[in-house]
């Protein structure tokens, strides 16, 4: 199975930031570590030092739910 590997992110976890890369088969992420090797068929994604920021959730929208007056 073909995984898609991400270089060079900044990963935003529990109060800490660590420079790392990703690897993620299927919807599953397999491996977060440093320097993480390549293979032939992996789709590569540069982050560019971007932030990945997992289960982002915006805990501010309020969802109005019926029934209405």
């Amino acid at each position: 199975m073909s995984a898609t590997l991400i270089k060079n992110a900044r990963l935003v976890n529990e109060g800490s930031i660590i420079e790392t890369d990703i690897r993620i088969v299927g919807q599953c992420i397999e491996m977060i570590a440093s320097n993480i090797s390549s293979k032939p068929s992996d789709t590569i994604v540069d982050a560019q030092r971007g932030y990945i920021i997992p289960g982002m959730i915006d805990d501010q929208v309020h969802f109005a739910t019926g029934p209405y007056p």
